[in-house]
């Protein structure tokens, strides 16, 4: 009987001490129900991953805008005058080399340039049943054939994509961005011929990029949920599908 009396008065205790800071009980379950939304799942976005996405992410919306800012001036102006643009798209131009720069050295020397590395899996077979899904098995609510894991964080085709943009079109605009940048700065002998053909090619470059950009966030928001991918981009996690 003494035993049951003294649980019953530590269980009253407990209720009071619980009844005299509603609010911080309150407010440590919803941090442990948030906690428990989107920290789950695999953890597959490094914080070095998450800072050079974002970076990256902005620097190529500003070179975008600051880029047809820069061709038409008269009819786009969002950053101002032509020469505004032209000062924030060299600027920001050298920020992005600077990143992709990192992103190489991080990747390499991480050895977590594997997951943009091809296997087996990730050649014509591959890339006709991902893209047979984004076509028609997305919508019809089928399983995904190449599931995000943790030995496997791209698809075929956003490998093949992503080895593209960061090995071939990235390079390619930064080798022809500072090419200009050195003529028009006066740091070598100006060829306006050569510029035009440079700045051609560049511009050329430039709405692939966008396109790229565009279909980018389309499908980042093809994920368990709209927003899945997005917030996977913020706390490191992937949410399983």
């Amino acid at each position: 009987m003494a035993g049951s009396g003294r649980s019953r008065i530590v269980r009253a205790d407990h209720n009071i001490y619980l009844q005299s800071r509603p609010n911080q009980v309150h407010n440590e379950e919803g941090e442990q129900s948030l906690k428990s939304h989107f920290y789950k799942g695999h953890y597959l976005a490094t914080a070095i991953d998450r800072l050079w996405h974002w970076i990256h992410a902005l620097g190529i919306l500003l070179l975008i805008l600051s880029g047809f800012n820069i061709h038409f001036a008269r009819y786009f102006n969002p950053l101002g005058t032509f020469e505004n643009a032209v000062a924030i798209h060299n600027f920001v131009g050298l920020i992005v080399v600077f990143d992709w720069g990192l992103w190489i050295l991080y990747n390499l020397f991480s050895r977590r340039i594997s997951f943009y590395l091809p296997n087996g899996d990730d050649f014509l077979s591959g890339i006709f049943k991902q893209a047979k899904y984004y076509l028609s098995g997305i919508f019809l609510n089928n399983r995904a054939p190449f599931p995000i894991r943790p030995s496997r964080k791209f698809n075929p085709l956003q490998k093949w994509t992503y080895l593209v943009i960061m090995a071939v079109l990235a390079p390619f605009e930064i080798v022809t961005g500072l090419y200009m940048l050195y003529m028009i700065e006066g740091w070598g002998n100006f060829i306006g011929s050569q510029v035009r053909i440079i700045s051609i090619l560049h511009t050329i470059g430039a709405f692939m990029a966008a396109i790229f950009l565009a279909a980018h966030i389309y499908l980042a928001t093809t994920g368990k949920k709209p927003y899945s991918h997005f917030i996977m981009m913020i706390t490191g996690y992937h949410e399983p599908e």
